[in-house]
């Protein structure tokens, strides 16, 4: 997916390097906590389309149980990571309010998946699964989106970060959900 790799390329692995040039002054003091939300929000990028492919899901139920704690516990670290990254922001009070609702959504739709998956309700499970990885890939389109005001010239980050952080939340929820209560079935029929 070209935004995921252009976030890659721009955002995530410049910052897998803790160099004060790499994090920049904004977020050079609190840069453990943004090692380990990069960290584990990548490693919860890349785990969640595996999960969706129906054949490793039905060939390997052991791996994908596997992976699929793994993403859990990565999203779990990633979002505790944005909540204090969010508390401590210095942006604006709807910036912090837009962060902290993503990462409370992150961490509520994947409690929910997990809860089902234990239940056994499979359906349930994959739904919400979808959910948390809309969460999930949040902050990429937000990187990216924020990258195309800068480059068009928006550039006071106070007025634009906080309606920006709640579109490229709310946006993709909307129509995920749209397209979940459409009656399509809720896999991606990857095979």
């Amino acid at each position: 997916m070209p935004l995921g790799a252009y976030f890659l390329y721009a955002h995530a692995i410049p910052r897998l390097a803790m160099t004060e040039a790499g994090y920049g002054e904004y977020y050079w003091d609190r840069r453990g906590w943004l090692l380990a939300h990069t960290a584990a929000g990548l490693l919860a990028t890349l785990l969640g389309p595996l999960q969706f492919v129906t054949r490793f899901r039905a060939s390997r139920p052991d791996l994908h149980r596997l992976t699929g704690h793994v993403y859990m516990l990565s999203v779990l670290v990633a979002a505790c990571c944005a909540i204090v990254l969010a508390v401590t922001s210095q942006i604006s009070t709807s910036y912090v309010a837009g962060l902290l609702l993503g990462a409370s959504l992150w961490l509520v739709t994947g409690g929910i998946a997990f809860s089902a998956a234990h239940r056994r309700e499979f359906e349930t499970h994959r739904a919400w699964m979808i959910r948390n990885y809309a969460v999930t890939f949040f902050f990429i389109v937000f990187f990216a989106a924020y990258d195309a005001a800068g480059a068009l010239g928006y550039t006071d980050v106070v007025a634009f970060a906080g309606p920006l952080v709640f579109a490229c939340l709310l946006v993709p929820l909307v129509l995920v959900e749209a397209w979940l209560r459409s009656g399509s079935s809720p896999t991606f029929g990857v095979r």
